[in-house]
C-alpha cells in the first residue's frame, strides 16, 4: 500500500485504500493500516479529490481512532492519526499531544516533524513549525515526500510574515510535485 500512497495521486490513494482494506481484513488488530487509511482521506480532502467531503472526513476520523485503539505506542500510528485528527476534527489539543508523543518515541522521524509542523500551522503556531520542518529536512534531505516538507515551510513562513521565504519554499514544493 505504501508504494501506491507515495505516488501522491488520486489513483494512488484509491489503490492504497483497496490494499489497506485487504490488509485490515487479514489482520484487523494491526494499527498502521488504519492510520495510513486516515491519511488517504486527508489527502482526498486537501487535494480536492473528494466526491463527498463529509464521508471522507468521517471515514478518516473513524480510521484514525481505530488505529489508536489498536496501537498507542507506535510512533508512525501516532503521527498519522494525530495529523489526521487535527485536520479532520480541528481538535488540535489531541492532535498535538499525539504528535508530541510520536516525536518523543521516535525523535528521528522526519515525517512526524513534518506533519507536526503542518498541525502547528493549522493550530496557529507557525513559529514552532519552522524549526520542526527544518529538522525534517535535516533528517531526510531527499525524502520522497519532500514537497510536503517544503510546502509546510512555505505556509509557516507565510504565516509569520516572511513572504519572500514563503514564495521560495512554495516554488520548490511545486517543482517537486506539481
Amino acid at each position: 500500500a505504501l508504494s501506491q500512497f507515495y505516488l501522491a495521486s488520486r489513483d494512488g490513494m484509491a489503490a492504497t485504500l483497496r490494499l489497506l482494506e485487504e490488509t485490515i481484513r487479514l489482520d484487523p488488530d494491526y494499527g498502521p493500516p488504519y492510520a495510513l487509511g486516515a491519511q488517504c482521506h486527508v489527502y482526498y480532502i486537501t487535494q480536492g479529490w473528494t466526491d463527498d467531503r463529509q464521508r471522507d472526513q468521517a471515514e478518516g476520523e473513524r480510521l484514525a481512532h481505530a488505529a489508536l485503539e489498536r496501537d498507542r505506542d507506535d510512533p508512525t500510528v501516532l503521527w498519522m492519526a494525530g495529523h489526521a485528527l487535527g485536520f479532520l476534527t480541528h481538535d488540535y489539543e489531541t492532535a498535538l499531544a499525539l504528535l508530541d508523543r510520536s516525536l518523543a518515541l521516535n525523535p528521528n522521524s522526519a515525517s512526524a516533524y513534518c506533519f507536526s509542523a503542518w498541525s502547528r500551522c493549522c493550530a496557529g503556531f507557525p513559529e514552532i513549525a519552522i524549526p520542526q520542518v527544518q529538522a525534517a529536512l535535516r533528517l531526510s534531505p531527499i525524502d520522497r515526500n519532500i514537497f510536503m516538507f517544503q510546502s509546510a515551510l512555505a505556509i509557516a513562513h507565510c504565516m509569520t510574515g516572511q513572504h519572500e521565504k514563503a514564495v521560495e519554499w512554495g516554488q520548490r514544493a511545486v517543482q517537486e510535485q506539481p
